[in-house]
């Protein structure tokens, strides 16, 4: 199989858009933790074109969070020019190096947007403090106008800061809304 191959020559893979097939979430569950180097999912692609990839993506994170992370993305999918410029992951990078683009994308450590017209800027993520004390998940974002968090498929909460004690033994994530599109974070898992 392509994936066993992926992982022998330590590579890194995630599915695409896949609104497109009917593969069942058991399907996608069942491979994410037979291969750890499969690390994430294609969650916006070609402007919007398989809407269901995000409840795909949820679904999938309601089976297997908070114990296994299943990273989101967003690119452009291009196969024609009139597809470029409303899809883009931002990685978090300390250096802008192979090895640290490869570590953020196996991590993690990135957000991913959808804008409404080419050239557009989505919320952009300033910070993301954790306070465990607190039991609490504050985003600092700039052209934000909305936070939605979603647990579950479902969005349980809004605004910049949320309580994470009901979300234990599951996942939270946020979208930013913003006048021209989406930013949305990659799943915190919530454990004891």
């Amino acid at each position: 199989m392509l994936l066993t191959g992926v992982g022998a020559n330590n590579g890194i893979a995630m599915f695409n858009h896949p609104g497109r097939y009917s593969n069942s979430v058991d399907w996608y569950a069942n491979h994410y933790r037979t291969y750890p180097h499969l690390v994430g999912l294609e969650v916006y692609n070609q402007n919007d074109r398989y809407p269901n990839d995000r409840q795909k993506w949820d679904q999938i994170l309601t089976v297997l969070m908070p114990g296994r992370p299943v990273w989101g993305f967003a690119n452009d999918d291009m196969h024609s020019i009139s597809h470029l410029g409303y899809n883009y992951s931002v990685l978090l990078l300390p250096s802008a190096t192979q090895a640290e683009a490869r570590n953020a994308m196996v991590k993690g450590q990135h957000y991913f947007t959808h804008v409404n017209t080419v050239g557009a800027l989505a919320p952009t993520i300033n910070s993301i403090i954790v306070d465990e004390l607190a039991g609490t998940i504050t985003i600092n974002a700039s052209d934000c106008t909305q936070v939605r968090w979603i647990s579950n498929g479902l969005q349980v909460a809004t605004g910049a800061t949320v309580n994470v004690v009901p979300y234990v033994n599951k996942y939270l994530r946020a979208e930013l809304q913003g006048a021209n599109g989406i930013t949305y974070t990659n799943p915190f898992g919530i454990r004891q």
